[in-house]
């Protein structure tokens, strides 16, 4: 999927998963490091291993939302 549709489809695991306690997606996609969209995937799936998302998944679904949120 492009990263606007993918972004779209994946914005319900985000919002069920993160969004209250992180309820600005966007500010939280600006912050993601990383030289490419793959290397910004990559360290956030890692990240998520170790905090409050479930399954791989929710982690995929969850780093794909917002790094194509930050190639907006």
């Amino acid at each position: 999927l492009p990263p606007r549709t993918a972004a779209a489809a994946d914005a319900p695991v985000f919002q069920a998963q993160c969004a209250s306690c992180h309820p600005r997606a966007r500010t939280l996609a600006r912050r993601l490091e990383g030289e490419s969209a793959d290397a910004r995937s990559a360290a956030l799936v890692k990240f998520l291993e170790k905090h409050h998302s479930g399954d791989a998944q929710t982690r995929a679904a969850i780093a794909e939302y917002l790094v194509g949120l930050s190639l907006q």
